[in-house]
């Protein structure tokens, strides 16, 4: 276990996120980066730097960095759920076909790390483990005035297991207060680090959106997952929103 620094503060998180983008006009070529501090740990949470190259009419390919330490307070439950720091290098391309329709591809490489120290050096995973994985994700979007549709699938391999899966989502709008939305994902995963079973997983949400005037909106989620270690995990979720301006 890792001891993370004490605050006096309590249940208290502050963050500073500083971002940026520039177009080198010549080469039509688009630098971004992002990066979140801790303000109370006095320490990088993320870092993400990411060029973007468009070649022609039709083609774009990118390189992202991202570089993960998330941190979280002593006293909140978050840290049952903390997710483990990487660094990920990765290339992405993506086709215009038509016009409203595009395909994209990414391929990453990712590599886990530790806390070898309370709370801020990082060292790789131990010697006798593969602290490595490799991402891949092919999807295909569909924008058109009324409708919006994505299909993905993706791959993921190495430290943890394995994690090959698909995801389906659509929101259709027939009138301006309304909005119909559905998606189906399909998740298939083997832990490595707790039982070498290969567990598949369906899940299927139905909703939509009503808008009785502006700024209320409701928002109406059904969801069932069902999988081999569960028959099912159904919910219903209501949220009305209503935007108010002095």
């Amino acid at each position: 276990e890792v001891d993370f620094p004490q605050k006096v503060w309590g249940i208290d998180e502050e963050f500073l996120v500083v971002s940026g983008n520039y177009r080198v006009p010549w080469l039509n070529t688009q630098l971004s980066f992002a990066a979140r501090l801790d303000l109370l740990l006095e320490s990088m949470d993320g870092f993400q730097l990411n060029v973007d190259q468009r070649l022609g009419e039709r083609h774009f390919v990118g390189f992202d960095f991202i570089q993960s330490r998330p941190h979280f307070d002593g006293d909140s439950i978050f840290n049952i759920f903390s997710i483990q720091p990487f660094t990920e290098l990765s290339l992405r391309y993506q086709l215009r076909i038509l016009a409203g329709l595009h395909a994209y591809s990414r391929f990453g490489y990712r590599r886990m790390w530790s806390y070898s120290e309370i709370g801020e050096s990082l060292q790789l995973i131990e010697e006798d483990e593969d602290g490595k994985a490799f991402t891949f994700l092919l999807g295909t979007t569909l924008q058109w005035q009324r409708l919006h549709a994505t299909l993905e699938l993706y791959w993921f391999s190495g430290y943890g297991g394995l994690k090959i899966g698909g995801d389906f989502h659509a929101e259709l709008r027939p009138l301006r207060w309304l909005s119909l939305e559905g998606r189906v994902s399909v998740i298939g995963f083997q832990d490595d680090q707790r039982s070498d079973a290969f567990v598949t997983t369906l899940g299927l949400q139905l909703g939509g959106k009503v808008r009785f005037a502006k700024g209320v909106l409701l928002h109406l989620l059904a969801e069932n997952n069902v999988s081999q270690l569960y028959q099912g995990d159904l919910r219903f979720l209501a949220v009305l929103d209503v935007e108010v301006s002095p």
